[in-house]
């Protein structure tokens, strides 16, 4: 008697922890592709400016990952976001002003990277 509660006491634990296993799997998003940007750099404190390349990558976002070139104005064209001042910002300011616009716009706790050609 005592061997078959036993047996049965190992055989309910056992289905219980792959009915618990089971709970746990999950959908994967793919990892979005990092673009080379072995050609670019981010001197520190340096300043953007008018004619500058830009290459900003918004993970996940790839319609907004692309190369950018600072116009006369000082600004990009941002995609659906419309214009965005660039010139005489550092990379890292305008790394955080894209961020908080994304935030404004539904998309907190994006991911931004700015690369200066």
């Amino acid at each position: 008697m005592l061997r078959f509660r036993m047996k049965a006491a190992c055989a309910m634990l056992a289905m219980f922890g792959a009915l618990a296993l089971g709970g746990c799997a999950t959908s994967v998003d793919p990892v979005p592709a990092i673009p080379d940007t072995s050609s670019f750099h981010n001197p520190a404190g340096e300043t953007l400016q008018n004619g500058d390349t830009l290459r900003i990558v918004v993970f996940g976002k790839d319609d907004l990952s692309r190369t950018y070139t600072i116009d006369a104005n000082g600004e990009i064209s941002f995609g659906d976001f419309g214009r965005l001042k660039a010139a005489g910002l550092t990379v890292a300011t305008l790394e955080q002003e894209i961020t908080r616009l994304l935030a404004e716009h539904g998309q907190p706790g994006a991911q931004v990277s700015v690369l200066r050609d």
